[in-house]
């Protein structure tokens, strides 16, 4: 059997990744599927991977024309990966330099689906 790259497997996990976002709606399972494989796979590699789900809400210049939803301004996720060495703060200050220019209320958690360990940045221990 041929091996596969990092980088083509990395590839191979963006796209696994993107199909199962649209799955999860109708099937809740197949994102812990996925994660279960990928961190056997992972493992059986010697890869140990980092990452960091990061949520913020960006600081509204004003109010939305029909007025506001239910929650304003909106939450809004990005996730942070890296193979190669662990995230850092700075890390999460320039991935939110490129999507927001008025951050607040910025929270990390290292659990892969977001579901719970949201910790404000500032209190977050990135050597843990």
């Amino acid at each position: 059997m041929r091996e596969v790259s990092e980088d083509e497997y990395e590839y191979l996990l963006y796209l696994a990744k993107a199909g199962v976002e649209h799955l999860t709606t109708a099937d809740p399972q197949a994102g812990s599927a996925l994660l279960v494989l990928q961190q056997a796979v992972d493992r059986r590699n010697g890869i140990t991977r980092d990452k960091l789900l990061v949520r913020w809400q960006s600081v509204p210049v004003g109010m939305p024309s029909g007025g506001a939803p239910a929650q304003y301004p909106a939450f809004k996720t990005i996730t942070l990966e890296n193979y190669q060495r662990k995230l850092t703060r700075d890390d999460v200050n320039e991935a939110l330099r490129g999507e927001s220019t008025t951050p607040a209320l910025v929270h990390v958690t290292k659990d892969p689906l977001g579901l719970v360990g949201w910790t404000e940045l500032d209190v977050h221990n990135f050597d843990a």
